[in-house]
């Protein structure tokens, strides 16, 4: 964050603030604010023209300043650190120059203190452990300018009612913050500055004069004559709706004037029909009071109910005109807010290549637009919900985008890509890791399937050649063995006595030389078995190893024995078991040498050389 040296309130901190976008315009940039519209903040940011501060306006600044003041204290208490008031700004995400004036921020820079003046419904929210709307993309846009962990949030009359909480961030909020700004940057781009109009008002028609009725059985007295012609008058002044001008006239000076009459004459009529509807009411009001006074007076009555009839389908005509209007301008506003849209979706998908961005479901701007009375307040809610659709619509082509390029050299494992393009990064990239395995899994088992088809083959192929050459060999050999046969069958009969000969006394020599060979190795084995055998039966117990305490089972002997004897055997040579684990029997670890010397001594015993050995 860059600290600006700015105090808070001056001409250059105003200066700086509208080179910027700051946070306490974050809750109006996303249609949350109650003091500022959306398309306001656009036309200001664009223009640079800011309403003058009026003097209640100003009363509520310096009742905060003051309030602020005074709870100062209390917060630096609370955090147990001072707070200083900066003014800092950051080049935030690729270029979004964002500015905060933070009430307090500690010298770390990681505590952020923003305090509000009182407000009971305000303070009652804060109290149920929240932020309203309307304040926390304030503070999420004071933590990313500032980089602070926790904001102190207070709200505090600056006497005794205080309410607080700490906020942190929260992940989605901040990513709202983020791509509301950058929606907000790319509309103050193409913002074209609005024509402002002044409000036509409507002209109230000339009023008809009050009809007089006074009957006794007959009428006394009346205006009758002259009411009735007031009444023709009047509704022959009733608003005339404007003439559309001819094609050749269509210019555009032409219609906007026909536009200027055509407003006018809504509005004129709008204030007629109520007129009208007024007075209906005093015609029936006036023809209770003289049935009231006689029990028929036709003429009076069928000229009040003539003239009264007149009046309301003037009035019913014009407000259907109104009403129609009215719907039509409310359809109009919609209609463009969709339109809009939809040209957004069309180039979001242009530019991700494919129509996967969800489609916003038709009732969405007129939904938004419920239950508004003023057109005014009907555009700037479709606005804000535009400005919402946009943001959401871009975040979502973002993160096809990402997908798309993640999967961009294995496009093929992602058929059914318009149906996962919407997932979370990390949870695409799982998926993707997981379809790129399979896909290894079963290439390398197409590959090995090859391999082994073509050592299949090759080996089939080789056998093949192995058996046609061993075939046309042996055919060879046989040939020659049938002509070699004849020329050997006498040479072989002739040297058959001679070799055999031969062959018997090799044979009688090789035993004769086996048997004396065999003869020397027993003796020689008699006498070294005879040594072992004086060796260890004179020779004395060895000392016992050191008792460590450490223990082995019987199989574990046998494992390093590398054969099997009992429990009994070793009693037998005098070895008892020193413990149990479960079924096993224990035996001491440092006897094992003894219990090899003594199975040795066994063995020896046992085996006595017989004479002839």
């Amino acid at each position: 964050m860059k600290t600006l040296s700015l105090i808070q309130g001056t001409q250059e901190w105003l200066e700086a603030r509208s080179h910027c976008l700051t946070a306490s315009e974050a809750p109006a940039m996303l249609g949350l604010s109650k003091y500022m519209q959306r398309a306001e903040l656009l036309r200001q940011k664009a223009t640079g023209i800011v309403p003058e501060v009026d003097e209640a306006t100003q009363r509520r600044f310096d009742a905060g300043h003051a309030s602020e003041a005074i709870t100062r204290a209390w917060a630096e208490n609370f955090i147990g650190e001072d707070l200083y008031p900066v003014t800092g700004t950051v080049e935030f995400d690729g270029g979004l120059p964002l500015l905060a004036s933070f009430d307090g921020l500690t010298l770390d820079e990681t505590i952020g203190w923003e305090n509000k003046l009182w407000n009971a419904s305000f303070a009652a929210e804060v109290r149920a452990g929240d932020v309203p709307d309307t304040h926390w993309p304030q503070l999420e846009h004071q933590m990313l300018v500032s980089g602070a962990k926790k904001v102190l949030f207070t709200v505090s009359d600056g006497a005794e009612n205080i309410e607080s909480l700490w906020y942190e961030s929260i992940a989605e909020r901040r990513a709202q913050v983020i791509a509301g700004w950058r929606q907000f940057v790319t509309d103050l781009a193409n913002y074209q500055p609005e024509t402002i109009v002044a409000e036509v008002i409507g002209h109230d028609p000339e009023t008809l004069p009050a009809l007089f009725v006074q009957v006794e059985g007959k009428v006394v007295a009346s205006n009758m004559p002259a009411f009735r012609a007031a009444a023709a008058a009047f509704i022959d002044h009733l608003p005339k709706p404007p003439t559309p001008p001819i094609q050749e006239e269509k210019d555009e000076s032409i219609l906007a004037k026909y536009a200027q009459e055509c407003d006018q004459y809504f509005a004129d009529s709008e204030r007629a029909v109520k007129a009208c509807k007024e007075s209906e009411e005093n015609l029936s009001a006036v023809k209770r009071s003289a049935q009231a006074q006689a029990v028929t007076i036709d003429e009076v009555f069928r000229t009040i109910d003539d003239i009264s009839e007149r009046i309301r389908a003037a009035r019913l005509g014009m407000d259907k005109l109104v009403k129609g209007e009215k719907e039509n301008r409310r359809t109009e506003i919609v209609t463009k807010a969709r339109e809009e849209f939809g040209r957004h979706w069309g180039d979001l998908c242009r530019r991700i290549g494919g129509e996967w961005i969800p489609a916003l479901p038709y009732a969405y701007f007129a939904d938004a637009i419920k239950g508004l009375k003023s057109l005014d307040s009907m555009r700037d809610k479709i606005g804000a919900a535009l400005a919402n659709a946009k943001i959401e619509a871009n975040a979502i082509a973002d993160r096809i985008q990402a997908n798309k390029e993640a999967c961009a050299d294995c496009a093929h494992l992602f058929p059914d890509f318009g149906q996962v393009c919407q997932k979370d990064y990390n949870d695409f990239l799982n998926l993707m890791g997981a379809r790129k395995a399979e896909a290894d899994r079963r290439e390398a088992e197409r590959l090995e399937a090859d391999r082994a088809r073509i050592r299949t083959e090759e080996q089939a192929r080789a056998e093949r050649e192995s058996l046609a050459k061993a075939r046309a060999e042996q055919d060879a050999r046989d040939a020659e063995t049938a002509r070699q046969r004849a020329l050997e069958q006498d040479r072989m009969r002739q040297e058959r006595a001679t070799e055999l000969a031969r062959i018997e006394a090799e044979q009688k020599e090789a035993i004769r030389v086996a048997l004396e060979a065999q003869r020397a190795e027993q003796e020689e084995t008699k006498a070294r078995n005879a040594e072992i055998h004086k060796a260890i039966i004179n020779e004395t117990a060895p000392a016992p190893d050191t008792d460590t305490g450490a223990t082995m089972k019987l199989g574990e002997i046998c494992e390093r024995l590398g054969f099997t004897i009992t429990a009994q055997f070793l009693a037998g040579i005098g070895f008892d078991p020193v413990g149990h684990e479960r079924a096993a029997k224990l035996y001491r670890e440092c006897d094992f040498r003894a219990i090899c010397i003594a199975l040795v001594k066994r063995i020896t015993t046992l085996y006595q050389p017989t004479s002839k050995e």
